[in-house]
């Protein structure tokens, strides 16, 4: 077959068609307030789906979008909603100016001493709440998180101790972690999750995990109660089945906003001393579904740890009758001895798939599994999946922190620190000596030298000495850990000598073989209540032995494993031979 050149250039057209479909552009720009004020974390989406990234603190966004004609959504809690058509046909900026919420408009009549009409719209959201809960039998989502959080001010002394921590803060922006991870998420009702770590990125730690778990992010205000790890018995939601106990309600106007009406009213707990959130709840008219959520609470409300925690929610369409959180955002304030710092934990939950088929075994016990490289990635994945992009600051603190982190990782820097940190000092009496090879992951060390010279009344005065020793390969992350205790008790004239061997095969898996044995004077509570420092102040100072012991000679093997998260495999076999033990001493 010939081919003419009509025919050449008719494929070769299909192929730029074709190749231009698989492209994707940028749609990126700043978003600000009329005061020219960058707005931080607006969502932008594609109207219609959940693909869509938020603003950083600088207001800054970029979004990656194939070629074609979109409608943009920018919306922000406190803001009126702008929708920009686009035509996207190679990388495009568009700054955008949002005005703030002009919340009006619908009429309401209020009448003095009669019940605010905030009211009405909370018991109707409250009939529908457990409707919306169980909507959606089961999902999947893709979710991106970061976390942030600063240390503005620091003690300079604890106890007496002096705090340096000028290698982990960064004294400009006061940093003192920042992460980023990608997880894949599925739930199913009532309350089974699986999470999969996808990618895991720590400012200065190659190759950490983060701690950013999605569930820890998920609250659902459907929920009577929201759990979260500052406060021991949760929160009460503003929708809660009894939340007309607890709250008090202020119809603060409606405004229609993505073809709906919706309802803003301000909640306050009727107690300063309730666990209830303050701020604000926007319903929808007619459905009485959740639109967004803006609240905190504070240490009045019996929040632990931090001053202030607040929760910014903001729900989109998955389809004409599910709505899910797009972005979720956990912010906090916190001082506690001496420290004083903020923070904040952002989420981005899109491509949402309800009701997938899994197998019936999907849900076994596991709820978070991290996949094998998943935190190796390189900056160009980073940089090709970020929905939130970094600020400048944050930029700045990757770079600094990774530059410190490769110089801290070389084996010059190492051997100088650990020839200053295995000095022999005068603490090793009160807190035991330590030597380390940190290239060749040797670290060896002793008890407090002081716990090795006790008196009991079985053995008199009995010097000992405790040594541990452990070893772990860098590349397979394998570890082997051992242990020595030997005592010799100057009344009873008898050496006691006992140690443990323990080798971790398989940290993925947490499996591990432990070998244990020798001869010892043991406590007949196997648990060890009596310290053996308080009984020798006692013997000594008041006459009273409260140890019991007797001695024993055993061998033990034992050996566990963890397949997965939730499942743990552990079995061991003991030999001990036991006899009796008298006093030899009444010193004291």
């Amino acid at each position: 077959m010939k081919y003419t050149v009509r025919t050449y250039f008719f494929l070769f057209a299909l192929f730029l068609i074709f190749s231009n479909e698989a492209v994707a552009f940028t749609l990126s720009g700043y978003v600000r307030s009329v005061n020219n004020e960058p707005v931080p974390f607006v969502t932008i989406h594609i109207k219609g789906t959940t693909t869509g990234v938020t603003t950083n603190t600088d207001g800054f966004y970029a979004l990656e979008i194939p070629q074609g004609k979109y409608k943009v959504v920018y919306q922000s809690i406190g803001y009126l909603v702008q929708t920009i058509d686009v035509n996207v046909i190679s990388d495009l900026t568009l700054d955008i100016v949002l005005k703030e919420d002009a919340v009006q408009l619908k009429e309401v009549e209020v009448i003095p001493g009669k019940e605010d009409p905030a009211f009405a719209i909370i018991r109707k959201a409250m009939k529908k709440r457990e409707s919306y809960l169980k909507q959606v039998n089961r999902y999947e989502c893709d979710v991106y998180i970061k976390g942030l959080q600063r240390i503005k001010r620091y003690p300079k002394k604890i106890m007496g101790r002096e705090i340096n921590l000028d290698n982990v803060i960064d004294t400009a922006s006061g940093i003192v972690y920042l992460s980023e991870s990608v997880s894949k998420f599925y739930f199913e009702q009532p309350d089974k999750i699986r999470e999969f770590l996808v990618s895991s990125k720590v400012s200065g730690k190659n190759n950490a995990f983060s701690f950013n778990q999605a569930s820890d992010l998920l609250f659902n205000f459907y929920q009577n109660l929201i759990q979260t790890s500052v406060t021991p018995r949760g929160i009460i939601s503003p929708i809660a089945g009894t939340c007309l106990l607890s709250y008090n309600y202020r119809f603060t106007g409606s405004f229609y906003e993505n073809g709906v009406w919706v309802n803003k009213i301000q909640v306050t707990p009727k107690r300063k001393s309730d666990p209830c959130f303050s701020g604000y709840i926007y319903i929808c008219d007619s459905t009485w579904r959740i639109y967004n959520v803006d609240v905190f609470v504070t240490k009045e409300n019996q929040v632990r740890f931090v001053d202030t925690l607040r929760i910014s929610q903001v729900y989109l369409p998955v389809n004409d009758s599910v709505w899910m959180p797009f972005s979720n955002k956990f912010s906090f304030n916190f001082g506690v001895f001496g420290f004083e710092g903020n923070g904040y934990f952002t989420g981005i939950q899109s491509n949402y798939l309800l009701n997938p088929e899994v197998s019936k075994r999907f849900f076994n016990g596991e709820e978070w599994h991290v996949n094998e490289g998943s935190n190796k990635k390189e900056n160009t994945y980073w940089d090709s999946i970020r929905p939130i992009p970094l600020t400048h600051e944050e930029t700045l603190d990757y770079e600094r922190k990774d530059s410190l982190h490769r110089i801290w990782d070389s084996p010059r820097y190492k051997d100088s620190l650990d020839k200053r940190n295995n000095r022999l000092q005068l603490n090793a009496f009160w807190e035991g000596y330590s030597w380390r090879s940190t290239r060749k992951g040797i670290n060896f060390r002793t008890a407090p030298l002081l716990t090795g010279f006790l008196y009991n009344t079985v053995q008199g005065w009995n010097p000992g000495l405790t040594l541990f020793f452990s070893k772990r390969m860098k590349e397979t992350k394998k570890e082997f850990q051992s242990e020595c205790r030997s005592y010799y008790g100057l009344s009873s004239f008898e050496f006691f000598i006992s140690g443990e061997v323990r080798y971790e095969y398989n940290p993925k898996t947490n499996s591990r073989i432990t070998l244990s044995g020798g001869r010892e004077a043991s406590q007949f509570n196997a648990a060890n209540p009596i310290s053996p420092f308080v009984n020798c102040v006692y013997s000594l100072l008041d006459k009273h032995n409260y140890m019991k012991l007797y001695r024993n000679e055993f061998g033990s093997i034992r050996w566990r494993s963890e397949p997965f998260n939730g499942l743990t495999f552990f079995t061991s076999v003991l030999f001990s031979a036991r006899s009796p033990l008298q006093n030899s001493s009444d010193f004291s």
